[in-house]
């Protein structure tokens, strides 16, 4: 009998584990697909050093409730990241974030109060702009927090490097 339920359980683990990994599989696809075409706009807001309009805004098409935004500052030794909470939202538009899209944000260090605004991070550098790492955390935020896959269009808005549309699928080439 406690055979039986040990082959159950590990069985249960495996299928779980298998399932964990597909998702992962999916996260890292998604985040290769996009990663240098969001690498490469926050290079070009990087060129520019004055102004107030550094930043770059990602979102799910036609959902203007949730997104995710990043502000470069302080000479780009930090980046302010915000994923939308719905604080700022008009009526119908708010994004209906669950316990585990929140605790997702939750894990990728945004703070969850969210009393006066929206979900935020600050990233700090040391002497250069980080813009890989920028990037992999828009797009896990994307992601996670609302459910954006590779099937979904994304929105850019960012004044500075790419005034508004789609954003393309650029691939980082392979390197061997």
């Amino acid at each position: 009998m406690y055979r039986k339920i040990a082959a159950a359980g590990f069985l249960l683990v495996g299928i779980m584990t298998a399932t964990e990994c597909e998702a992962s599989d999916d996260l890292l696809s998604f985040v290769s697909t996009y990663q240098c075409s969001v690498a490469g706009l926050i290079a070009r807001i990087h060129a520019h050093r004055g102004g107030d309009d550094r930043y770059l805004i990602l979102a799910p098409w036609n959902d203007r409730g949730s997104y995710v935004q990043c502000l470069l500052g302080d000479h780009d030794r930090q980046a302010l990241c915000e994923a939308a909470s719905g604080w700022w939202a008009g009526r119908g538009q708010a994004p209906m974030l669950g316990p585990a899209q929140k605790g997702a944000l939750a894990r990728l260090g945004y703070s969850m109060d969210a009393s006066r605004g929206n979900y935020q991070k600050r990233l700090r550098f040391g002497s250069e702009l980080d813009m890989e790492g920028v990037a992999d955390l828009m797009l896990r935020s994307l992601y996670a927090g609302y459910g954006v896959r590779l099937e979904n269009t994304i929105e850019v808005q960012a004044p500075y490097a790419f005034r508004h549309g789609t954003l393309p699928r650029d691939r980082c080439p392979a390197i061997s």
